[in-house]
C-alpha cells in the first residue's frame, strides 16, 4: 500500500479522534519554508529574512526529508502581525535548531530590538528574560525542537519544548516582556540592538501563529510536520 495512503489513513483515524482541537483558535498563519517565506494560508503576510539571499537546505526531521532554512548569525526573521494577530494574546509555534547554545540565544523579540528583554536560551535552558529560566535543560545544538509559547490577554504565558510545559507564568499586563511593541513586528532568532551578539546559526522549519492561547490539552495535539490543524478543522497532509 502507498505510504502517502498510509499516512492519509492515519491523519484521518488521528483527526476523528481530536476533533475538539482549537476550538476556540484560529491558525492565521503557518510557514513552511518549502524554498520560499510565504505562509501557506494566503491572508496572512510573508516573512521578511534580514539575510541577503535566504538560503534553504533539505534536512532530516522526524524521519522525514524536510526542506528548512538556513541562517547565520544575526540572519533571522522578521513578522508584520498587525494584520494577523492582537500584541497581547497569541500562540506561535516553532520548529528549530540553533547551532550555539552556550551563554544568551535569542529566539523571540517582541520589543522591536531595543529591549534585552525577550525569550532566549540560556545554556539549553528557555528563559523569559528577565522573568523566569527553566529548570529543565532541553535544548541541543542542531536538534530540532518544537517551541511553543503561548500568552492569553491577563499575561498567562506557558512555554513548552516537544509539548513539555517548561515554564508557566504571570506576564505583566500593558507592559509585559511578551508583549508586541506598537510597531506590530516579531523578531525571530535576532538580538536586539542594545548588545547584538547574543544570537545563534540554525535552521527553522516552520513557524505557526495562533490568534488566541491554546491550553496545555490543544498544544499537545500539535503535529510538527505531518498534519495542519486549522480552526474548521480542515487537515492537509505534508
Amino acid at each position: 500500500m502507498p505510504q502517502n495512503y498510509l499516512k492519509s489513513i492515519t491523519a484521518t483515524l488521528f483527526l476523528t479522534c481530536f476533533v475538539t482541537l482549537n476550538s476556540h483558535a484560529e491558525l492565521v498563519a503557518d510557514y513552511f519554508f518549502e524554498s520560499n517565506l510565504n505562509s501557506s494560508l494566503v491572508q496572512a503576510p510573508a516573512l521578511n529574512s534580514l539575510a541577503s539571499t535566504p538560503q534553504y537546505q533539505t534536512t532530516s526531521i522526524d524521519g522525514f526529508n524536510k526542506k528548512a532554512l538556513i541562517f547565520n548569525a544575526g540572519e533571522g526573521l522578521v513578522l508584520d502581525t498587525s494584520s494577523l494577530i492582537s500584541n497581547d494574546e497569541y500562540t506561535i509555534v516553532m520548529l528549530f535548531s540553533i547551532s550555539e547554545i552556550i551563554g544568551y540565544r535569542k529566539l523571540i523579540d517582541f520589543k522591536h530590538r531595543t529591549s534585552d528583554l525577550g525569550l532566549y536560551n540560556n545554556a539549553r535552558a528557555i528563559e523569559f528574560y528577565n522573568l523566569e529560566r527553566s529548570q529543565q535543560t532541553s535544548i541541543q545544538p542542531d536538534t530540532f525542537i518544537q517551541l511553543v509559547i503561548s500568552r492569553s490577554a491577563t499575561g498567562e504565558t506557558e512555554i513548552y519544548i516537544d509539548q513539555t510545559l517548561e515554564l508557566s507564568l504571570m506576564d505583566s499586563i500593558g507592559t509585559g516582556i511578551g508583549i508586541i511593541s506598537n510597531n506590530n513586528l516579531l523578531y525571530f532568532f535576532v538580538d536586539d540592538l542594545n548588545t547584538n551578539t547574543e544570537q545563534s546559526a540554525g535552521a527553522v522549519a516552520r513557524i505557526s501563529i495562533y490568534d488566541t492561547a491554546l491550553n496545555l490539552s490543544e498544544v499537545s495535539q500539535l503535529e510538527r510536520l505531518d498534519i495542519i490543524f486549522t480552526d474548521d478543522f480542515e487537515m492537509n497532509a505534508f
